[in-house]
C-alpha cells in the first residue's frame, strides 16, 4: 500500500502480489514467517525505498489489516473499512492472524464446493442458519454430511446422501414444461446476461491470479538460478504454487466447459416436461445452485424431525401452488375445449 499524494490509499502493483503470496504461504501452517520472508525476498519483496525487509517489518506488515482493506485508528482503537482495495480477504488475514498465534488455522477452502451443492442453501428449520458441510474422517472410511453450524441450535445433521437425495426427488415432483420454465424470473433473459458476466468476470480475475501465479514462479526459478533462493526453500515454494497454479487452472477449465442451463432447458422440445432431478444431477455446481435458485428462490429449510423439507417453505409452497394452478388451467382448457366433461 502506498499512498498517492491525495491522502488516498493506492495499491503498489509491484509489491502487492508478493504481499499476497506471504499471507497465502503463512495461512497455509506449513511454513514459518522466516521461511516465507526468505522466500519472498528473494523473489524482490523490498521497502518502497527499495530496502530488504526487517524481519520485525515483516512480522509487522502480517498483523496490518490494511492489507485486508481496513484502516485502524489506534489513538481511538477504532477500525472501519476503508475504501482502497484489499490485497487479501478477512478470511485470509484472519487466517494468518490464527496461524501466527499457534492456532495454525488452514486456508479458507473455497465458498463452492462440487461434493455440497446444497451447502448455504438449505438451512436450519430450527435456527434458520444455512448448514454447512464436509466429510469427517471415521476409521475406515469418510462420512459426508450437512449440519448446523450455529452455537446453542445443532438442530440437524443429516448425511449427504439422505439430503440430496430428498432434493431429488423434490425437484422430480415439481416438474414444469419448457413454457413453465421460461416464465421462471430467476433464469428470465435479463437474469442470464448478468450470470454470462458472472462467468466473464470471474474468468478475468482467475486469468489474472495465474497470470501473477506465474511470474512469481518466473522469479522463483531466477532466484534459484543466482543462487538467492535456497534448494530448500525453493522446493517448498515451487510445491506450494504449483498446486496453486493447477487449482486456478482447473477453475478456468470450468468457467470455458460450464453449460448454459438456461440454453440446456429450453432446448428440450417445447411443453415438454423437463427432468430437473435429472438435469440438476447431471450439472457441475454452478448449474447445480442455479437451478437450486431458479425453482426455490428463498433456499429450503431441513427438518430433522420430519426427514424431509419444512412445509413452512414459502418457496416451497408456492411451488406446488404453482403447479397446481397450470394443472388446473390445463383441465379448464381441455373441458372448454371439449365443451365440458364426458
Amino acid at each position: 500500500m502506498q499512498n498517492n499524494g491525495s491522502k488516498c490509499i493506492v495499491v503498489d502493483r509491484e509489491r502487492a502480489p508478493l504481499i499476497k503470496k506471504s499471507f497465502e504461504l503463512i495461512a497455509s501452517g506449513s511454513y514459518s514467517s522466516d521461511a516465507v520472508l526468505r522466500t519472498v525476498t528473494a523473489l524482490g519483496l523490498r521497502t518502497p525505498n527499495g530496502l530488504v525487509l526487517p524481519k520485525q517489518s515483516f512480522s509487522k506488515m502480517l498483523k496490518n489489516p490494511i492489507y485486508a482493506g481496513w484502516v485502524c485508528f489506534p489513538s481511538s482503537n477504532l477500525k472501519c473499512k476503508g475504501n482502497h482495495e484489499a490485497i487479501v480477504s478477512d478470511e485470509m488475514f484472519n487466517a494468518v492472524q490464527d496461524t501466527l498465534a499457534g492456532k495454525r488455522a488452514p486456508v479458507p477452502k473455497q465458498r463452492q464446493n462440487p461434493d455440497f451443492p446444497l451447502r448455504g442453501f438449505v438451512r436450519c428449520y430450527k435456527c434458520g442458519k444455512p448448514l454447512t458441510a464436509a466429510a469427517p474422517h471415521g476409521r475406515s472410511k469418510q462420512y459426508p454430511r450437512y449440519w448446523c453450524w450455529q452455537k446453542g441450535c445443532y438442530a440437524v445433521s443429516v448425511s449427504k446422501e439422505v439430503l440430496e437425495k430428498q432434493f431429488v426427488d423434490l425437484l422430480g415432483m415439481v416438474q414444469p414444461t419448457a413454457e413453465g420454465i421460461a416464465r421462471l424470473p430467476q433464469i428470465a433473459a435479463a437474469n442470464w446476461e448478468l450470470r454470462k458476466k458472472r462467468v466473464a468476470d470471474d474468468k478475468r480475475a482467475l486469468q489474472a491470479r495465474l497470470n501473477q501465479e506465474n511470474a512469481l514462479n518466473r522469479r522463483a526459478i531466477e532466484a534459484k538460478l543466482t543462487g538467492d533462493l535456497s534448494p530448500e526453500d525453493f522446493s517448498a515454494f515451487k510445491i506450494e504454487v504449483t498446486s496453486r497454479i493447477a487449482e486456478i487452472e482447473k477453475q478456468i477449465k470450468s468457467l470455458d466447459s460450464e453449460l448454459s442451463m438456461m440454453d440446456e432447458l429450453l432446448a428440450q422440445a417445447d411443453m415438454e416436461a423437463i427432468n430437473l432431478a435429472m438435469t440438476w444431477k447431471k450439472g457441475g455446481v454452478n448449474e447445480k445452485q442455479e437451478l437450486q435458485l431458479a425453482v426455490f428462490p428463498e433456499g429450503l429449510l431441513w427438518s430433522s424431525e420430519m426427514r424431509f423439507f419444512e412445509p413452512g417453505n414459502t418457496s416451497l409452497r408456492q411451488a406446488f401452488q404453482k403447479l397446481w394452478s397450470e394443472l388446473e388451467e390445463e383441465s379448464s382448457a381441455v373441458q372448454v375445449g371439449c365443451g365440458g366433461w364426458i
